[in-house]
């Protein structure tokens, strides 16, 4: 595993986003990559030798992957 930032730092930088989640209608469910890619400490920039971003930003197809599978594990099969 290759740190990539402090998890205070991720917390800052999120913190508007986090602020404002609350005006999205009560069906909506978040997924919060800090939840898949942070310890209590540190976020992760690589898991297993594997890159989690392309950049500061975006997350690499591996990145994006564990965020659709937590997705996926939240969404009903029949769509309902």
């Amino acid at each position: 595993d290759i740190r990539g930032v402090p998890r205070i730092w991720w917390e800052k930088r999120n913190a508007f986003v986090g602020a404002h989640l609350g005006e999205f209608a009560a069906a909506v469910e978040v997924i919060d990559p800090s939840r898949l890619f942070c310890a209590p400490d540190w976020c992760l920039a690589a898991r297993a030798g594997v890159a989690l971003y392309f950049d500061d930003n975006h997350p690499s197809t591996t990145g994006a992957g564990i965020i659709a599978d937590a997705i996926l594990a939240r969404t009903p099969v029949n769509g309902s």
